[in-house]
């Protein structure tokens, strides 16, 4: 059926489904996720990794592993003046 959608309106199965990810505000889990992490992180005092951040989140209710906070960290450069 996505096929066949995209087909009609002329757009990548990509565009869909990225779209399709986005909630009401326009962000992604991704940004979301981000978005928790730095708040994390500003709290600790810039202090915690992402073993000690991914427990904060399923303390507060997030199903999270410690390997997507350390690469969501990675990936945006904890380091960067983004986190400062």
């Amino acid at each position: 059926m996505v096929n066949f959608l995209c087909e009609v309106l002329k757009i990548f199965k990509a565009t869909y489904y990225n779209r399709k990810l986005r909630d009401k505000d326009g962000q992604t889990e991704n940004q979301k996720l981000l978005h928790i992490i730095r708040e994390i992180y500003h709290e600790s005092g810039q202090i915690y990794g992402a073993g000690k951040i991914a427990a904060i989140m399923k303390d507060r209710g997030h199903k999270i592993i410690e390997l997507v906070v350390a690469s969501t960290m990675h990936e945006n450069d904890k380091l960067h003046s983004g986190y400062a």
